[in-house]
């Protein structure tokens, strides 16, 4: 469906490179396995990776999207449930989209190991509920300018995760309830 794509292509399209010494990475890898679709984007300091169920795959496959034409296809993605046909042979792609199809380019190479970047076991884990989470994140990045990407700390001490920012145009705060326990460790995010 439209809006499980465009939300796929919006939680990791800006982890895309702009580099262009790197051209695989200046798109997403789609990775088909099974009944499963993974969307990755790396920029070399971000990795994305976003899971779906799909239906109606042929068979595993994998293939480089370029960022540009993403960008594109998610903005043409609408919010109803029609299907989104995806057909990619070894050179191009065509995603028909309603009454609109769209034929690119795929990028050529091997992507990053991205599963190689993603640690097996942690050493803390906690759960929070996803919407709290996010809205104070939000609230938090308020004063986070596109120029200047100050990180968000995230201090975790108990049960509470205390986030904070500090900017050139002041200091913002708040705090999330998580379940599980955590005594004083400190991380920072980038709040995309």
């Amino acid at each position: 469906p439209q809006p499980i794509l465009k939300s796929m292509i919006a939680q990791t399209i800006f982890s895309v490179s702009d580099n262009e010494s790197k051209p695989i990475h200046t798109g997403c890898l789609f990775e088909i396995e099974g009944s499963r679709l993974n969307v990755v984007a790396v920029d070399g300091y971000r990795l994305s990776v976003r899971r779906e169920t799909v239906e109606g795959v042929p068979g595993d496959m994998k293939f480089v999207v370029p960022g540009a034409s993403l960008r594109e296809i998610e903005r043409i993605l609408g919010d109803d449930d029609d299907i989104v046909e995806i057909f990619p042979d070894s050179k191009n792609i065509l995603f028909r989209i309603g009454g609109t199809t769209l034929i690119t380019r795929l990028i050529d190479g091997e992507f990053l190991n991205y599963r190689a970047a993603i640690p097996k076991e942690f050493e803390h884990e906690v759960s929070a509920d996803r919407q709290e989470l996010i809205q104070c994140i939000e609230r938090v990045s308020l004063i986070v300018s596109e120029k200047l990407k100050n990180p968000i700390r995230f201090h975790f001490d108990g049960s509470y995760v205390q986030m904070s920012c500090v900017t050139a145009i002041g200091k913002s705060y708040d705090e999330c309830p998580f379940d599980g326990s955590i005594e004083n460790l400190e991380i920072g995010f980038n709040n995309r």
